[in-house]
């Protein structure tokens, strides 16, 4: 009797079995024929497979790189006193505009009072030497003077003469007028551009050493440069490229564009990229010193060929896509693509206009291969 329920139950099992495995046997995925993968009409996969048509479309390459907000060095000063001395006055507040030459700060000091005292020694005794050789070559010329006498005063005109000239470009190299030169006046430190005041540090009683940092930075920032680092291979193609913008963070619909003004010839040896100097227009003062921003180099427009990001898939070497070749009938094909723009890589080899790919789902076909 046991050994009639064993029979029957196993019986039943492999029945149950055969007919499950008929159901498994009508459902097949996929078959390869020919180095295509076919999706019969019971296929699992077909209701997960999208394709798209290959269209081409106008394109800008560009390439983007991170950079940062520097004022332009002709366009930027430091002030700081050329003498030791004790600050007595200031001319300027943070902001102020000023134009070329204008008073900056006054110092009382020992040095510049020395100085002037020396320059206007030395005028005194290039005036009387003058005179004194103009005396004895008028006495020579008219016979009553001695020729000695008229040499030595022409030696002692021309070292006054050389002490002179000494004397005075030693003010003008402190940027100071000779013509305006009083003794015991404070020495006024001027401006040495146009600009406007970035930084002020003056403080009215402060003794200025003479290693003393500068009291005061000035700007003009009408202009300003963005400097971005550009990795070395990329930096040759730079010069190729037709526009190049500075991405407004603000308003990305307000973008500012800029002129390439120079691209180093020096490789920074740790990070292994270049220097690039853009121009751009900061009248309105929306770029300040410092800041961090993004470069956009924008090529010419020209037709490519673009895909969904989601198409394109990768194996250890390179990167394909499934083209659809008949009825859901596809076949892998390798591309080469040149980057990603706004989901959608930009296919430089290996597809051609109202071919038809693989858009999602394709991470099913990669198991038939």
């Amino acid at each position: 009797m046991m050994r009639a329920l064993i029979i029957i139950g196993l019986s039943s099992l492999f029945a149950f079995c055969n007919k499950h495995g008929s159901i498994e046997t009508n459902s097949i995925a996929y078959v390869k024929e020919q180095g295509t993968i076919f999706l019969p009409d019971n296929s699992v996969w077909r209701n997960h497979i999208k394709v798209i048509e290959v269209l081409e479309e106008d394109h800008n390459f560009d390439h983007m790189a991170t950079a940062v907000v520097k004022t332009i060095p002709t366009q930027y000063a430091e002030i700081a006193s050329p003498f030791s001395g004790r600050v007595v006055k200031s001319y300027v507040t943070l902001g102020q505009k000023v134009s070329l030459n204008a008073p900056i700060y006054e110092v009382t000091s020992s040095d510049y009072f020395e100085t002037q005292k020396e320059y206007l020694n030395a005028k005194q005794e290039f005036h009387l030497s003058e005179s004194q050789f103009q005396r004895e070559q008028d006495l020579y010329n008219h016979g009553v003077g001695v020729r000695q006498e008229m040499e030595a005063a022409q030696t002692n005109f021309e070292m006054a003469k050389f002490a002179f000239r000494n004397a005075e470009e030693a003010l003008k190299i402190f940027d100071m007028s000779p013509g305006k030169v009083r003794l015991g006046t404070p020495l006024i430190v001027r401006a040495p551009i146009s600009g406007e005041i970035i930084e002020n540090n003056i403080v009215i009683g402060q003794y200025l050493g003479e290693e003393a940092e500068a009291l005061v930075k000035i700007a003009n920032l009408d202009k300003v440069w963005i400097v971005a680092r550009v990795k070395e291979k990329d930096a040759h193609n730079l010069v190729n490229y037709e526009k190049v913008e500075v991405l407004n963070h603000t308003d990305l619909s307000l973008p500012t564009f800029g002129t390439l003004i120079h691209i180093n010839e020096v490789v920074d040896e740790e990070s292994r990229s270049v220097e690039v100097f853009v121009e751009v227009d900061n009248r309105n003062r929306y770029w300040k010193p410092g800041m961090f921003t993004n470069i956009r180099f924008i090529d010419k427009s020209v037709e490519v060929i673009s895909v969904p990001e989601k198409a394109v898939l990768q194996s250890e070497d390179s990167e394909f896509v499934f083209v659809k070749v008949g009825e859901n009938r596809y076949q892998k094909r390798n591309i080469k693509t040149s980057g990603i723009e706004k989901g959608k890589a930009i296919v430089i080899e290996g597809l051609k206009a109202s071919e038809v790919v693989v858009s999602e789902g394709g991470v099913y076909l990669l198991k038939a291969l």
